[in-house]
């Protein structure tokens, strides 16, 4: 394990909020404040990072977290625009868009099989949703 910097990359223009490794170690995803979405493709060769593709204003405000899809072909995004995005890696395009929270919306994670995924956001809710972005179950927590 490295004890100094090994390498800086740059890409987004503001503060970076999260990060994720694909299932197979071959992306990762960050996302920030700048609104920004960024798929980084991982050479094991050179232990190096290039950047496979940036989707600028992925959302109408910050881009809270992601989540990659276990087949690693998705990504979902959690923003303060109060919506859910859906992805797709490889024709590098956004697919879908889910809009039920109330207010900044936290976290999305793939559900198991990839065929749901869960949100949960600063208006209480916890969304249970279909991929194709209809809602099996919606709860308020608190």
């Amino acid at each position: 394990m490295p004890n100094s910097l090994v390498s800086s990359y740059r890409g987004h223009k503001d503060e970076v909020w999260f990060l994720e490794w694909s299932n197979d170690g071959n992306t990762l995803v960050s996302c920030g404040k700048d609104r920004s979405l960024i798929i980084w493709e991982f050479n094991s060769d050179s232990y190096s990072m290039t950047l496979f593709h940036k989707f600028s204003n992925a959302h109408d405000g910050d881009v809270n977290a992601i989540s990659i899809s276990k087949d690693n072909r998705f990504i979902a995004t959690a923003s303060s625009d109060k919506s859910i995005k859906i992805w797709e890696i490889q024709r590098k395009s956004q697919q879908l868009e889910f809009k039920e929270h109330k207010d900044k919306v936290n976290a999305g994670i793939w559900g198991i099989q990839d065929e749901s995924l869960f949100s949960c956001g600063i208006d209480s809710q916890l969304i249970h949703w279909r991929r194709d972005g209809s809602i099996i179950k919606s709860a308020k927590t608190s």
